[in-house]
């Protein structure tokens, strides 16, 4: 995401986000980053799935004039929350940019997306035939009669190597996690897999 949005130079940031553990983290390692590259959090905006209060999300993004709106939405949110926000005149500038939630649009209509930017891993958005071509798209087609999501892939592989880890290192959380920064170019389902020094794959 950073790579993507580059350098802010003062403009202005809304992140709007559904209220989840996923979220909540993505945004709480983001946001320092943000600023440190010159971003200014105009709204950190959370909602709740259960309580679908989209007009009052849109009330405070629009408080914000962000130059770039960052989403990080479940499925059920994407139609109507894209809609009112494109209905406000005063966003009309703004850069619209998902996470790696939207890079799967879950039988959306097209046109709900248009005009999104989508920062994510490459293999979420370029491999996933391969991934459902794989063996393990073959076994799990087979088990459960459909291929297999993106997010299966992703939790394979991290469920691999954790195995792999706890066959070398044991299962202390610490060992774990030293034997996992050392993994480099791991022959995943979702493509070659190295570990950088801070943990991200």
């Amino acid at each position: 995401m950073l790579t993507y949005l580059g350098k802010g130079n003062g403009q202005r940031v809304a992140i709007v986000r559904l209220k989840a553990p996923s979220p909540d983290h993505a945004v709480t390692q983001l946001l320092p980053s943000l600023k440190s590259k010159g971003w200014e959090v105009g709204a950190d905006v959370a909602y709740h799935k259960k309580a679908q209060d989209y007009e009052a999300v849109v009330v405070q993004v629009k408080a914000a004039s962000p130059d770039v709106i960052l989403m990080y939405l479940d499925t059920q949110a994407v139609p109507p929350l894209l809609k009112l926000l494109r209905q406000e005149r005063s966003l009309a500038q703004a850069k619209f940019v998902g996470g790696i939630s939207l890079a799967f649009p879950y039988k959306l209509p097209p046109e709900v997306l248009e005009g999104i930017a989508v920062a994510a891993p490459s293999c979420a958005l370029s491999n996933r035939p391969k991934v459902a071509s794989s063996w393990f798209g073959i076994q799990f087609r087979e088990r459960y009669g459909k291929p297999p999501h993106m997010f299966a892939a992703f939790c394979f592989d991290s469920a691999i190597l954790v195995g792999h880890a706890i066959k070398e290192q044991g299962s202390d959380p610490a060992d774990v996690q030293a034997y996992l920064k050392t993994v480099n170019d791991y022959p995943g389902v979702t493509g070659r897999i190295t570990v950088d020094r801070v943990g991200d794959a």
